[in-house]
């Protein structure tokens, strides 16, 4: 039941992205393209691919994922600007969060806070919501950056923590 839902909700993106790109002149052969690689496209995976993925799970997701991010932050003004949003924002939400419960915040562990945006309530409780992969090192780089701020890490410390999450998020 899963997978057939998941097949009709990713198959209705492709297809709307397609009908999208014909009905504004472009090519049947382009949009097919553009649609089939809107999303991860499975069928790409060259020569070792299917090898990688017996070895390390969602290889070529993460692969793929990390390229797109990669072109785009190359590619676009706009996705590197929201790239520094999400560390400026994450160093401000670390800080915030610190103040309004600074032995709350400090209870919670590393994975928490490197991989969900926690807004701290005054009565010791949270709201999180997950960050996702790939631009999860964004929100760790602020996150580090707050930290240093407040003098819990030093820069070793900053560094091993950036290079952790970097390799979790590719």
């Amino acid at each position: 039941l899963i997978n057939h839902a998941n097949e009709a909700v990713e198959s209705g993106v492709r297809l709307a992205t397609y009908e999208a790109l014909r009905n504004q002149g472009v090519s049947k052969e382009r949009a097919a393209q553009v649609a089939k690689n809107i999303t991860v496209n499975f069928n790409k995976k060259g020569e070792w691919g299917t090898t990688a993925n017996s070895f390390y799970l969602f290889f070529n997701a993460t692969i793929q994922g990390t390229a797109r991010i990669a072109i785009s932050a190359a590619r676009s003004k706009k996705t590197r600007a929201i790239m520094g949003s999400i560390v400026g924002m994450s160093t401000a939400l670390s800080l915030v969060n610190y103040m309004i419960d600074p032995e709350e915040w400090e209870k919670k562990s590393q994975y928490e806070k490197d991989n969900y945006l926690i807004f701290m309530l005054p009565n010791g409780d949270d709201i999180r919501l997950r960050v996702p992969y790939g631009y999860n090192i964004f929100h760790v780089a602020g996150q580090t950056a707050a930290d240093l701020i407040k003098g819990t890490n030093d820069y070793g410390q900053a560094g091993e923590r950036m290079i952790k999450a970097a390799s979790d998020a590719f």
